[in-house]
């Protein structure tokens, strides 16, 4: 019996384990090869999917009935540098710096309105709608930046 309590104890651990760094794991190895790049489109991309998806993981737990204000500006200053750093390196003129450039301009556009929102105001366009948007404008830059572009 106690050897079943201790398989039991560490299938639970090793379950555990995994499916805690599973989405990390897979997240470094999927975009590895955009991170080998220090400048240029590979970079630029990066960067933009970096403020995108902070944007999406924590605009849901910031916003909403109850939502304290000082916890929403940090999460605006936090996205707001991020995409200013994308905006920064998408210098190039290649195709895929124009669309993640794009997709920055557009999350920023989001993000505004959204603070508007939060702040009182009413939103003129469909959150969901949007952030879909910008993630099909960023899957786009990828493939250019993928093929040189």
């Amino acid at each position: 019996m106690l050897k079943i309590v201790r398989l039991a104890v560490i299938a639970l651990v090793l379950y555990v384990i995994v499916n805690e760094t599973s989405p990390w794991v897979m997240s470094q190895l999927g975009s590895r090869s955009l991170q080998s790049a220090d400048t240029g489109p590979a970079r630029c991309v990066h960067l933009g999917d970096e403020a995108n998806n902070r944007f999406g993981e924590r605009v849901g737990r910031v916003s909403g009935p109850g939502a304290d204000p000082g916890v929403w500006g940090d999460f605006l200053g936090d996205v707001r540098g991020r995409i200013g750093d994308a905006q920064a390196r998408c210098t190039c003129t290649q195709a895929s710096c124009r669309k993640a450039l794009q997709a920055m301009t557009d999350l920023e556009d989001l993000l505004n309105e959204l603070d508007v929102r939060f702040r009182g105001g009413v939103m003129e366009r469909n959150a969901v709608n949007r952030q879909i948007e910008i993630n099909e404008l960023l899957n786009e830059a990828r493939a250019l930046a993928r093929d040189g572009k």
